[in-house]
């Protein structure tokens, strides 16, 4: 390999390197300005988050009906997330990473 031949490939994957790190913190930002855009749905889901905390610990089963409350608090989170998130396009699969 030349010495242009390595300084172009350095170039390129520091460029690679640098778009790829710059990328992720990117996303983060987007991520938490659309919770400062739209606070309802941030404290909603921050609330849910919390419903979820209270009936994983609470003692007893419900009758029965505490799995079904803590699926249906998950599935409310999911769609939630993904009507707070929209404009980011993430995929669906993604959402309830945040």
């Amino acid at each position: 390999m030349t010495k242009r031949q390595a300084a172009l490939a350095a170039g390129i994957w520091g460029a690679f390197l640098t778009s790829t790190l710059a990328a992720a913190p990117a996303q983060a930002q987007s991520i938490e300005s659309e919770r400062a855009a739209n606070p309802q749905l941030a404290h909603a889901l921050d609330q849910l988050k919390r419903v979820e905390f209270e009936l994983l610990n609470a003692p007893g089963d419900y009758g029965g009906r505490k799995a079904r409350a803590v699926d249906d608090v998950r599935r409310a989170m999911h769609s939630l997330r993904g009507a707070l998130y929209w404009r980011l396009h993430l995929d669906e699969s993604q959402w309830d990473r945040y």
